[in-house]
């Protein structure tokens, strides 16, 4: 993201009940937001893929999970010189289209009302085209 800084810092976090474990946090800030923020942490532990399976399970299923009944989409847009830069990002947040381009500069480029301009917008914006069965979905 154009304007932000990352960073990974090996530290505990705050609901650990035993604070001299460490782990790994990404932590992100920029001009809107200087203060460093953590996003994700991670252990050194090893990961089999039936971790990867429950975790997926749940993200997917549990009525708590906030990907259970919103779509989010984000997509990186890249500079028009170098094509290799990242330039922004378009992020589909329910129904609402974002584009951020720079520092802090956001505009919303569509806020779908029905079904039917959100799937026009899954292809005009993220180039995602459904099949008819993928739409009634």
């Amino acid at each position: 993201m154009p304007g932000a800084e990352v960073r990974l810092v090996y530290r505990p976090i705050a609901p650990n009940t035993d604070q001299s474990q460490r782990l790994w946090v990404l932590e992100t800030r920029n001009k809107t937001y200087p203060k460093w923020a953590g996003g994700y942490c991670f252990t050194e532990l090893e990961w089999l893929p039936d971790d990867f399976t429950i975790i997926n399970y749940r993200t997917s299923k549990d009525p708590q999970s906030w990907f259970t009944h919103r779509l989010v989409l984000v997509r990186t847009l890249v500079d028009d010189e170098t094509h290799t830069r990242a330039a922004g990002t378009l992020m589909l947040a329910g129904n609402v289209i974002e584009r951020r381009i720079g520092e802090g500069r956001k505009e919303v480029v569509v806020e779908a009302k029905t079904e039917e301009e959100r799937i026009i917008a899954l292809r005009t914006w993220f180039g995602v085209v459904l099949r008819p069965d993928e739409e009634k979905g």
